[in-house]
Order: structure tokens, then C-alpha cells, then sequence
């Protein structure tokens, strides 16, 4: 009996090998297209499109099919059937309207020639949240602020006479959306996860990356077991309580683009930092790494974890930035003055200028009334500013 079940699965192991080293694209489309309703699952191969060198390409409302298609050996196009919140029924109708009558040619055109009982503003925001409408209008942000007024003017339409007048194959282009500014990077990568279950078109960690850089030299995925504690960062992706002797532990899954670790919060720690602890929050833990028995991987036992600013304000020195002829002093100043009269139980960090041009070069420390809580908001701004080289935190 076990030597029959291993020769089994010895020839299906052999055969999925060889179809993913040779046919890698078709190999991991039909893998998440077998498991759809499993967002873990379709991350997981996610992540391994990456590995094999194989593109995910986002969903397209004008392109995409109920599931993932392989496009050659390097492409997989997105299923809109993986996209949360969408449903069975409302894709096969989107689906079928598009090969009877083309092309959608706008989120106007798209609510005017479908049944909104079985597609409705629930999937519309699905939809564009997931970026499946970005090839007819990129800006998400009016996109997503526009669902309601398109449901409103399409079900109005279908219930007066004048439809074509309303939706005329002439006019469709001119109706305005809403305007909003775009998205910016983080808010896009959330509004991702909101309808795929990950983080798509990059990863949330890379907009801490300026400001940790100067304390956070480890990637979780060069963490190797030791005696010594690592100081490491990274985004929550998940976690589970599970009740001991000792009381309730904390296993915490973080995540930081390249690498993933859990990291086991005891009972005392957890009490203190309960708060800290939410989804999509990128937190610092001070702690050792292991070996994990049960998976076979590593694991971090947790000393001291920090959110973003109460550590910057523990360790900081000085906010040093440094300008040049160019620079623009009012724009300085209107950057620094809510995070000097930001209310916190945060200590506030001094500010050190320095300051060149063809003329000489000067250093100061701004005054007291300068000093400034370290939120994040703040350091982005700066090194947009005035370019990432030139903002620097010191710390003790």
C-alpha cells in the first residue's frame, strides 16, 4: 500500500516538475486558476511567478477571462473570477456583453450595458480597485469615486425613454468622471489588497524604505539563526493568538517584499504591545532567530517590538537636512511647522540645517520651538522634497 502511493506520486511529482521547468506560465496559471477562492494560495504563486521568471500582468476588463491565461512563456494575464467580491454570475455576464457588443470603452459604457442587480456597485469597486479598468482610465482615485454616479445615470437611463440620447455611442466619452488626484503609492497598494487579498503592483514595505534605511540592515530574507538579537522591520501580513500554560501568545507573520518570517510574541510582550499589532502596519522588533522545528524554517522570538515613531523618537538624534542655493526655505518651513505643533506623548527631535552655496557653507541647530515629532508623513515629505541624500535621521 505505501510503496504503490509512493511510486503515485513519485510520477505526478516528476510530471509537475517538468511541466513547470518547461511550460512554467501555463504550469502556475492553471495552479491559481485551480484555486481562486484561496487568496493565500494565489499570493504563494504569485510570489512564485517571480521566481520563475514569469509575469503577472493585472486584471483587464478588456482583455482578462473568467481565469488566468497564460499569454506566452514569460506572461500570465489575471482572472477576473480571483478578484474578491466579484462572483461567478456577475463575471460570466461581463464576460458575455463584451463578446456580443466589443469592448468596454469606459466605466460609463461599462454600467450602461449591464444588469446592475447581478453586477452592482459592490463589484464595479472590485473592479477598480483590482486596476482591471487602468488601460481605459488610469486614475483610479476619480474611477473609484465615480461608481455612484455611473450606477445612478445608468439605472436612470434604463428607466426613461431617452437611453440612447443618454448613452449614445457619440457621448459616452464625454461624460466627466469625478476629479481626484491620484492615488498615491501606499494608498493604491491597500486599495489592492482590498480587492486581490495582497499587495499587487509593488509592496507597502518599500515606502518605509527611506526612512528605516538607516537602522534596518537586515532583510528577513538573509536572516540566519545566532545568539545575538536582530533589529528587523516589516509589514503584518497576519496573525494568530493561541492560548498556553503561560497565557496568550502572538504569532505574527511579517513581511518585507523579499522575505517573510513569524515572530512569536510571549504573553507579557503581547499585553504591551497589543496596540501596535494591526494588518498592513509596519512594525520594528528587536529579537533571535531560530530554527522552527514544525515547518522546518525560521522563526524570531520577540524581546522589544515599536511602532515606526515611537522608535524614531527612543533613538533619534537629530533630523539633518541639508540644502543647497536652490533651495526653497518657505516650502522648509511649511513642511516642519505641523509636525512642530503636533500634539503626542512622543519625545520631539531637534532639527539640524546645513546649509551651502558657491559662497560658503554653514551649520545650525534650529531652536526649540523647531524641534519636531519624526511621523512618517513628515520624513516622505522631505525627501521629496529635497532628495532622499539630503534628509538624514542620526541616532543615538
Amino acid at each position: 500500500f505505501n510503496k504503490s502511493h509512493a511510486a503515485a506520486y513519485a510520477k505526478i511529482a516528476y510530471q509537475t516538475g517538468y511541466l513547470k521547468a518547461h511550460h512554467a506560465s501555463s504550469f502556475l496559471a492553471a495552479s491559481m486558476s485551480a484555486d481562486m477562492n484561496n487568496t493565500d494560495n494565489i499570493h504563494l504563486l504569485f510570489d512564485d511567478c517571480k521566481i520563475n521568471n514569469v509575469e503577472l500582468l493585472p486584471p483587464d476588463i478588456n482583455e482578462s477571462s473568467y481565469k488566468f491565461i497564460p499569454l506566452n512563456n514569460n506572461q500570465i494575464l489575471y482572472g477576473l473570477g480571483a478578484i474578491k467580491g466579484s462572483g461567478d454570475s456577475s463575471i460570466e455576464l461581463i464576460l458575455a456583453e463584451r463578446k456580443d457588443n466589443g469592448s468596454y470603452r469606459a466605466l460609463f459604457d461599462f454600467t450602461s450595458r449591464l444588469d446592475l442587480t447581478k453586477v452592482n456597485r459592490r463589484v464595479v469597486e472590485s473592479l477598480v480597485r483590482s486596476g482591471a479598468f487602468d488601460k481605459i482610465e488610469s486614475n483610479r482615485a476619480s474611477l473609484l469615486s465615480s461608481v455612484s454616479l455611473a450606477v445612478k445615470m445608468a439605472e436612470q437611463s434604463k428607466n426613461e425613454t431617452g437611453q440612447e440620447a443618454l448613452f449614445g455611442s457619440s457621448d459616452i466619452e464625454a461624460i466627466k468622471l469625478v476629479e481626484m488626484n491620484p492615488w498615491e503609492e501606499k494608498n493604491q497598494l491597500l486599495e489592492e489588497k482590498v480587492a486581490l487579498g495582497f499587495y499587487f503592483s509593488g509592496h507597502l514595505f518599500s515606502y518605509y524604505k527611506k526612512i528605516i534605511k538607516s537602522f534596518i540592515s537586515t532583510k528577513l530574507a538573509n536572516l540566519k539563526p545566532r545568539q545575538e538579537s536582530y533589529l528587523i522591520a516589516g509589514i503584518v501580513s497576519s496573525v494568530k493568538y493561541r492560548p498556553t500554560s503561560r497565557g496568550k501568545i502572538a504569532i505574527i507573520t511579517i513581511d518585507d517584499g523579499e522575505g517573510r518570517i513569524d515572530a512569536v510574541l510571549g504573553n507579557n510582550l503581547l499585553t504591551q504591545s497589543y496596540s501596535l499589532i494591526k494588518d498592513d502596519e509596519l512594525i520594528i522588533i528587536e529579537g533571535r532567530v531560530s530554527v522552527d522545528d514544525y515547518s522546518g524554517g525560521n522563526r524570531l522570538s520577540a524581546v522589544k517590538v515599536y511602532d515606526l515613531m515611537t522608535f524614531q523618537s527612543l533613538k533619534a538624534n537629530l533630523l539633518k537636512i541639508s540644502l543647497n542655493g536652490q533651495a526653497d526655505a518657505s516650502k522648509l518651513k511649511q513642511l516642519l511647522k505641523p509636525y512642530c505643533d503636533l500634539n503626542t506623548s512622543h519625545k520631539k527631535c531637534k532639527v539640524k540645517i546645513e546649509y551651502q552655496n558657491t559662497q560658503g557653507r554653514v551649520e545650525l541647530i534650529l531652536g526649540s520651538e523647531w524641534d519636531v515629532s519624526l511621523h512618517e508623513d513628515l520624513i516622505i515629505g522631505l525627501s521629496e522634497s529635497f532628495n532622499d541624500d539630503n534628509v538624514k535621521i542620526l541616532y543615538n
